[in-house]
């Protein structure tokens, strides 16, 4: 998971106050990023708590869906329409 500061804010975190400690790279270039802790994840039913996450200090324009959360599903699948979840 990787989230924009904004989102970060919207979700309670204080982005001035995190640890920005990892580099990353994004489709804008490298920029540093903090390790985060979501208490829970549900889309359209399906529910994952604890979901580790990065918040993205710059370079981010949408939050994005990442492994930490599709990785903890019983199964997922990508169509060209439709991104299918199975708790």
């Amino acid at each position: 998971m990787a989230l924009t500061l904004d989102d970060a804010k919207r979700l309670g975190f204080d982005t001035a106050k995190l640890d920005y400690a990892y580099k990353v790279i994004t489709a804008s270039g490298q920029t540093r990023a903090a390790a985060v802790k979501l208490g829970s994840i549900s889309i359209a039913g399906a529910q994952v708590m604890n979901v580790d996450a990065l918040v993205i200090e710059e370079g981010l324009e949408t939050s994005l869906l990442g492994m930490t959360y599709l990785g903890r599903l019983s199964r997922f699948e990508a169509t060209r329409t439709a991104l299918i979840l199975r708790p």
